[in-house]
């Protein structure tokens, strides 16, 4: 009050997000970069024996701004409005200093960065009150020659035949769409041991409220792995051509739901709960029933139904997050280096997350 009343400061008028000009918005975003950055690169390393005239931020930096033009071969012409030339990589040095990391380490350096990035994210609100969280994978079509330990052959999901798999865990939230994990699968077996590993290190220091998987994770070891994370669990049910499940969708009538009810399932001591979930035309879901099936969790009960659909449907967040992944924050390259490749879709998540935090 004092310091109102001396310099005549009129608070009748709010100041509006429309009213801060330009230069005050690039102000705040360079702020808002230096913040995180500050902290974050601290788990970032990189081979510059050769050449030690890049820092880390310019790195970063022009990694970020290649991700907004035509490849890392741009970045330096690009990322000029805010470094002095002399202080950017150039594209083939960019090359040669991210290709020189080894998968292995930058699993571990993301996942630490990743890490890092909830705590700071905790410290300004997030995560305190627990999210439900999306677990999936996708698919990178692999155009390289050399070094393809990881490329998985897949024709169905691959438009060259073969790629790289990623398992990925995003929260489900509108106001916290982050990604808490996006790390390349060598073996499709072990995607339930990497959202696992996602889930509990936040689960270690923030609470998760629950999890959804798609259909194509239906398994009693997916099931187990829900348990342990959480108490409350979707995962969507395939249409099987025998057993339990099939007999509880043939005996529901179109436009009837049946469920959440118990149902035997691979063999579990403890059965989940099967909920059947009569589908409208007008919900505009392209499916070949009447019907979507779920199997949850047993604290969901028999008025949980329309619940439980409302949540999976905000599963399809994840989508988003793949999809901007790979067409808006991944910087291009056309390198035939599997290493290359694959930090720059992994810098690519750090992009994600710090434009989505300061948005």
């Amino acid at each position: 009050p004092s310091i109102l009343a001396a310099h005549e400061l009129n608070v009748d008028y709010p100041l509006e997000s429309s009213s801060v000009g330009d230069a005050t918005r690039r102000a705040a975003i360079h702020n808002w970069i230096d913040f995180l950055l500050s902290r974050l690169i601290e788990h970032v390393s990189f081979d510059r024996a050769s050449n030690k005239s890049y820092l880390v931020p310019h790195i970063i930096g022009s990694l970020a701004q290649a991700a907004l033009s035509d490849g890392i071969y741009a970045s330096s012409r690009v990322a000029g409005w805010h470094y002095a030339d002399s202080e950017l990589a150039g594209g083939k040095q960019l090359s040669n200093i991210i290709s020189r990391i080894g998968t292995d380490r930058q699993n571990k350096m993301f996942r630490k960065i990743s890490k890092e990035f909830i705590n700071i994210a905790a410290e300004l609100g997030f995560f305190q009150s627990g999210y439900t969280y999306a677990a999936d994978t996708t698919w990178i079509d692999w155009y390289g020659t050399d070094d393809k330990e990881y490329v998985i052959r897949n024709p169905e999901k691959c438009n060259t035949g073969e790629g790289w798999l990623f398992a990925s865990v995003t929260i489900m939230s509108k106001d916290a769409r982050f990604t808490i994990g996006n790390d390349i699968i060598q073996d499709k077996s072990n995607v339930i041991a990497g959202y696992k590993q996602f889930l509990a290190d936040v689960g270690r220091d923030y609470p998760i409220n629950g999890i959804c998987m798609d259909r194509e994770f239906m398994s009693g070891d997916a099931i187990r792995m829900c348990r342990s994370i959480c108490d409350e669990w979707i995962i969507r049910a395939k249409q099987l051509k025998s057993g339990a499940i099939p007999e509880k969708l043939e005996q529901t009538p179109p436009r009837e739901s049946y469920g959440p009810k118990p149902i035997e399932f691979a063999s579990l001591d403890t059965q989940p709960k099967l909920y059947i979930h009569p589908l409208d035309p007008s919900d505009g879901i392209e499916a070949s029933s009447d019907h979507m099936l779920f199997l949850v969790a047993r604290c969901f009960g028999e008025g949980d139904g329309l619940k439980i659909y409302n949540t999976y449907q905000n599963r399809w967040s994840i989508e988003s997050y793949f999809r901007q992944l790979k067409h808006q924050f991944s910087p291009k390259t056309k390198s035939n280096k599997e290493t290359e490749r694959l930090f720059l879709i992994k810098a690519g998540s750090l992009f994600y997350n710090i434009h989505t935090l300061i948005n």
